[in-house]
């Protein structure tokens, strides 16, 4: 090695280096060379001291990468660099300071605008996929091929096509950047995704009152309801069937009998005979799928009353018939049609329409492909319920299950219209985002979570869409068996955040109430005490099972720092009727150690022993109480 003079300024650098100051590939190789042959630690201290914006930080990348080189264990002959490696070890340095700033940039820029910068930077550093390809007969050992990145864009839409298992990697074999690649294979596609959903659904027609009425006045409006959703679950589904990321809405295969059959059934026509039977071999084929398997033995026969049952006036609820039958058996199903007519006749139906005014009711009927599961001992294996598009608060959907209710963050919903969710790498820490709550994931509702919950949340917002008011759907698993008008209050807040006083700290809140409390240690028995406790983590409760379930309060709020989806505390706190604290997402760490907390002696203590704490049921803020906001002014 040999001694190099120090470079005193960067006119000096750019005048022995020409190029350098452009940051040229070239340039930046030859100085690396430079560098690389020469020991004098003076040569590093002095190229890294060189203050100016433009060079300062490719050239501490490119220092740095020389130094890790010098310092591998070689023999001395193998010390002297070539080109070649300097302008690897220059490429490399550049790629890192680009991304420096492209990375920060994705999260701020329009997602096209996103991809144009991505494209560019693997365009000029040369990326492309490296994929293993299967043994041949012309390459009996396999083969692996590199293909440019830039050969495998989209000419109309601009995105990167990855063949599948195929890594991302420069010339120089290096791997791209995670980030970037996130970028590539999540993030773009994701959000391309959701906006081809938008625009799809924003093209199709607002509410038809013509067409629902006139396929009411014919079927009934249950059976109305459901047929009009599916022609637009239909397209939909049709529309997005390329789309990996697009979650598909399921409805069951189901039939429509008329209110005309109804008619003939109350006079006593033969025509009756007829279409009874015409409607039990049409619901044979709901027992097949698609490809003619048989994958039920029962159809349902639901009531679909014209007049008096969900036709955005009068739910019905309860009062007529449904019945589970084989079609196969002749005089079964005709059984089960006259018993949901004659449901239509009964005491009750005619007190219930007299009621509401209601005269000569006509029931039309919904046939339906029988949903159930086959039973296991050990976990719930079918849910079913209803889910309202929209509840007392106007951002929340619930969706009501035989094991409970889910909590669905509407916002996020409408944000991600039918876009795939991707549960945490870990269960026990990390966030469901489209749920506003998180249930115990250790009880049977948890279990709910991801076995289609999220496909009946979306079709519970695409009715609301379709239909022009809230609704409900009625599913069992993942199928849609029914949608119907939903009847609510006007939404009239509880609660008021006051907007004179500054929060502490704005998460997610849930329970609804307004309350001034005294902190409580986590650490003790607070059963029969009124406060709030702040907790860490919801790892390690488990309900009704573990000691520091006693930490909880008997009234007031429990404060949760770190993001987690066991959901045990947010559980505990809707069963005890307390106000629930939590990250909306990340965590409340870094803001709770500036408000809450003061530190000494290696130990954390609450600054704010007295806080006041709102939540509407979907937003929480934390407040300084009065007295101790007074004190802290004074």
């Amino acid at each position: 090695m040999s001694a190099a003079a120090p470079i005193e300024s960067f006119g000096e650098l750019a005048q022995r280096f020409p190029g350098i100051e452009e940051q040229d590939p070239v340039a930046m190789g030859v100085f690396a060379f430079h560098v690389a042959t020469h020991d004098r630690p003076e040569v590093f201290n002095t190229y890294s001291s060189l203050d100016d914006p433009a060079w300062r930080r490719p050239a501490e990348e490119v220092l740095e990468e020389v130094r890790q080189w010098q310092e591998q264990p070689r023999d001395a002959a193998d010390r002297l660099p070539t080109l070649s490696m300097a302008l690897r070890i220059v490429r490399r340095g550049l790629q890192h300071a680009e991304l420096q700033t492209l990375i920060p940039q994705l999260q701020e820029l329009d997602i096209d605008e996103g991809m144009t910068l991505v494209g560019a930077f693997l365009e000029r550093n040369h990326y492309g996929t490296h994929t293993s390809l299967a043994r041949s007969p012309l390459f009996p050992d396999g083969r692996t091929q590199f293909r440019a990145l830039t050969d495998q864009r989209d000419s109309k839409t601009g995105a990167i096509r990855l063949p599948y298992g195929s890594s991302i990697i420069d010339k120089d074999g290096n791997a791209l950047d995670e980030h970037i690649e996130d970028f590539l294979r999540t993030q773009y596609p994701r959000a391309k995704s959701g906006q081809a959903v938008k625009a799809i659904v924003e093209g199709m027609d607002a509410l038809n009152h013509e067409e629902l009425e006139q396929l009411r006045s014919q079927y009934g409006s249950k059976a109305a309801n459901l047929l009009y959703f599916q022609t637009r679950i239909t397209q939909l589904n049709d529309a997005l069937q390329q789309n990996d990321h697009a979650e598909a809405i399921e409805i069951p295969p189901f039939k429509a009998v008329s209110v005309d059959a109804y008619s003939a059934w109350l006079s006593g026509s033969a025509e009756f005979e007829v279409m009874c039977e015409a409607a039990r071999v049409e619901s044979i084929g709901l027992l097949q799928d698609e490809d003619g398997v048989r994958v039920a033995d029962l159809v349902a026969v639901r009531s679909s009353a014209l007049k008096s049952e969900d036709d955005g006036q009068h739910s019905g609820a309860g009062i007529y018939d449904s019945i589970a039958v084989n079609p196969n058996d002749q005089a079964a199903f005709r059984a089960a049609m006259e018993k949901v007519y004659h449901s239509a006749r009964s005491d009750g139906a005619l007190a219930y329409q007299e009621s509401i005014g209601v005269t000569d009711e006509l029931m039309g009927l919904v046939i339906q492909q029988y949903q159930e599961q086959h039973a296991s001992e050990s976990r719930v294996t079918q849910y079913f319920g209803h889910a309202n598009s929209t509840g007392p608060n106007p951002n929340l959907l619930d969706l009501h299950t035989q094991e409970g209710i889910l909590l669905y963050d509407k916002v996020w919903l409408l944000a991600n219209l039918l876009l795939s969710e991707e549960r945490p790498s870990d269960p026990l820490r990390g966030r469901i985002n489209s749920l506003h709550s998180i249930p115990d994931h250790e009880s049977p509702l948890g279990d709910a979570v991801g076995r289609g919950s999220l496909q009946v949340a979306y079709a519970a917002i695409l009715a609301e869409r379709f239909f022009g008011r809230p609704m409900q759907v009625e599913f069992a698993g993942s199928a849609i068996v029914q949608v119907r008008p939903l009847f609510l209050e006007a939404y009239a807040p509880e609660v008021v955040f006051p907007e004179d006083q500054e929060p502490l700290i704005e998460c997610a809140g849930s329970g609804v109430g307004d309350q001034v409390l005294e902190q409580l240690e986590a650490g003790e028995d607070n059963s029969d005490k009124s406060g709030y406790v702040v907790f860490d983590s919801e790892y390690g409760f488990t309900n009704n099972t573990h000691s520091n379930t006693r930490s909880l309060p008997k009234e007031g709020a429990a404060i949760i720092l770190s993001a987690a989806s066991t959901g045990h505390i947010q559980a505990l706190c809707r069963e005890k009727g307390l106000l629930c604290f939590y990250p909306k997402s990340g965590d409340l760490d870094d803001v709770a150690d500036e408000v809450l907390f003061a530190f000494g002696e290696g130990e954390r203590t609450i600054t704010n022993t007295t806080l006041r704490v709102i939540s509407d049921g979907y937003e929480g803020r934390i407040y300084q109480a009065e007295q101790e906001a007074e004190a802290a002014q004074a």
